[in-house]
């Protein structure tokens, strides 16, 4: 009860437009002045590898993730493939989990 109380408050915290996560700041802000250092560039492209891998063998939450890498909203991805309420739910959950385990530094996610 404890978990399924915890999980819900997370899930209440993200809107379903919201990017959990961007690796190019000038896409998306194009009149921003701020460049991005190589320093932070490498380790935007690392932690892109990594959550790549995380996922490697989910392919339900690749394709969401891919989908919002390239800029599409959480609701349109779910009418483009038509993904059902429980699984994205499901989706969510272990996208969500696993990312805060990767965020808090556990290597064996």
């Amino acid at each position: 009860g404890t978990m399924y109380s915890i999980s819900s408050n997370w899930g209440k915290q993200f809107k379903d437009e919201e990017f959990f996560f961007d690796f190019d700041d000038t896409k998306n802000f194009p009149e921003s002045s701020y460049l991005p250092s190589q320093e932070e560039k490498v380790f935007a492209k690392q932690m892109e590898d990594k959550i790549n891998r995380l996922f490697e063998d989910d392919p339900l939450v690749t394709i969401i993730i891919c989908e919002l890498k390239d800029g599409s909203k959480l609701r349109a991805i779910r009418e483009k493939y038509k993904i059902s309420d429980n699984d994205y739910e499901a989706a969510m959950k272990r996208m969500r989990r696993k990312l805060a385990r990767l965020y808090e530094g556990d290597e064996h996610v």
